[in-house]
């Protein structure tokens, strides 16, 4: 997989990039009678940013001569045998400047996301939040109970949880009896069934759930010690590390040797296998999905609580609801949300919005709301890591149509050479700030869809799919990228 998105996308994010643009290069596995291995290696690989070197002479384009234009860069030996659904439209007049298989099925990868935040804008008003009650039973100082009771906010940071349990010191608490958690009925996910399950292990492709701390994701620092020892392991938070076996079969190189990490990783047990050297003068990172979230968010929520000054002499998972509310937390508004998920193709804010809008039916639902014919594309996830999703160019347009008057999904959107998943595309272009726009990453998949202005600030919308490439992800980006430089061209003429 080439992806991160969001993990995948986010290249400017540079540990953690969205819908398959993560931190390896090959990616294989070994399947065992009882246990899946999936072997990861590095490094990277990044897109090439379009610059004044490599884009297209500065002059305009007349709508007459698109087609010749955009089917002379899709003809080049590169893009042989890949299959290119594209649509490009006037915003105002939605008259069609160009199309190419725009009423045809493609992977969408994760402009996928265009559908689920479209949605979310749809169904929400853009200050909701999800609230996570916190129940209690007895009087301070000593509890008999306190409930806390997930509901699927995923931004619960330890942070939060440090001021929650400032606060229930401060109301007189010393002492709880039992300490619950909760994971109630939200909506149970089957998106990561229809993962790779080479991604199955990393931060980008967490499950939506109804518990969720810190992205359910720690961070793994490998650092170098003396030659031919094996490399000192670091983990961001050791309460997360405590849910992996680590068998460390790593060692230490000369400068500048290569680096020939990989991590193997068991689903049967937990257990991560990290071989390869790292040279000396050098480190290397993994982020990766915390396997056991309820009991990670129990075991952290006692640490931070105990920290604070606060007994917890029993601590449980629980389907029992007890006691009343004392308080809640928040989560972020679903704007900010909606802004993580399309602008930093965040794959579990994505999955979250999903479960909220009460799973595939649920968003299939909103969207016939919307006036989407649901003939027109199959959903598999929220996120766009499914490759059971599949969205016509036409539908994409749709909902960029439908949404362009919400300045909402409008700020959401990545801007071409500023921020995002595209800081490092359309810099020092004629459409470097004048581009918002979600963009899209699998092996054999590239994609980007939202809004652009013209030379003649005219506005447009277009969606660009490429499928069925064994090409780069690097070389399809830079096709995509001189088609849109092309369309920053065009003016009435």
């Amino acid at each position: 997989m080439v992806t991160k998105a969001a993990k995948l996308e986010s290249i400017y994010l540079l540990p953690r990039f969205n819908s398959m643009l993560t931190r390896r290069s090959k990616l294989s596995f070994l399947l065992g009678t009882c246990s899946l291995f999936l072997w990861v290696n590095h490094p990277v690989t990044l897109a090439t940013p379009i610059s004044q070197d490599n884009s297209p002479p500065s002059q305009f384009i007349c709508p007459a001569d698109l087609a010749t234009e955009i089917d002379r860069i899709l003809a080049r030996p590169d893009y042989q045998g890949t299959y290119w659904g594209i649509l490009v439209k006037s915003l105002n007049s939605q008259e069609n400047l160009y199309s190419l298989h725009e009423n045809n099925f493609f992977t969408p990868a994760s402009t996928a996301k265009l559908l689920t935040t479209a949605a979310a804008f749809s169904k929400f008003n853009r200050d909701y939040r999800l609230k996570t009650p916190i129940l209690a039973q007895g009087n301070p100082p000593n509890l008999e109970t306190l409930t806390l009771v997930g509901r699927g906010d995923a931004t619960i940071t330890t942070e939060k949880l440090e001021k929650l349990a400032e606060k229930l010191k401060a109301g007189g608490i010393n002492s709880i009896s039992r300490l619950i958690i909760v994971a109630s009925p939200f909506v149970v996910s089957d998106s990561q069934k229809t993962w790779e399950w080479e991604d199955v292990f990393f931060d980008y492709a967490v499950p939506a759930s109804s518990l969720v701390l810190n992205e359910n994701s720690v961070n793994l620092r490998l650092l170098p010690r003396q030659l031919g020892q094996s490399l000192d392991l670091q983990w961001s938070d050791p309460i997360a590390a405590k849910q992996w076996l680590i068998e460390n079969q790593t060692s230490t190189a000369a400068q500048g040797s290569p680096n020939t990490l990989a991590i193997k990783g068991n689903l049967a047990n937990n257990r991560l296998i990290i071989t390869g050297s790292l040279a000396i003068d050098s480190q290397d990172d993994f982020n990766l999905a915390i396997p056991q979230p309820s009991e990670y968010f129990l075991d952290r929520w006692r640490n931070i609580l105990e920290k604070a000054g606060i007994t917890v002499k029993n601590a449980e998972i629980s389907s029992e609801i007890r006691g009343d509310e004392i308080t809640n937390l928040e989560s972020e508004p679903i704007a900010y949300l909606v802004e993580k998920v399309n602008k930093n193709s965040d794959n579990l804010l994505a999955e979250t919005l999903l479960q909220m809008l009460g799973g595939v039916s649920g968003l299939q639902e909103t969207l016939t709301k919307l006036g989407i014919n649901s003939d027109s594309y199959k959903i598999g996830d929220g996120s766009g890591l499914s490759r059971q999703n599949l969205i016509k160019p036409n539908t994409l347009g749709q909902i960029l149509q439908l949404m362009a008057e919400n300045p909402d999904y409008r700020r959401s959107l990545a801007i071409g050479g500023i921020d995002g998943t595209l800081t490092n595309r359309f810099r020092q272009t004629p459409l470097e700030g004048r581009l918002q726009a979600k963009t899209g990453t699998l092996t054999g998949v590239t994609a980007l869809a939202g809004y652009l202005e013209t030379a003649d600030n005219q506005p447009l919308i277009f969606s660009i799919t490429v499928n069925n490439s064994d090409k780069p992800a690097t070389t399809l980006r830079n096709g995509i990228d001189e088609v849109i430089l092309l369309l920053g061209q065009l003016k009435r003429c």
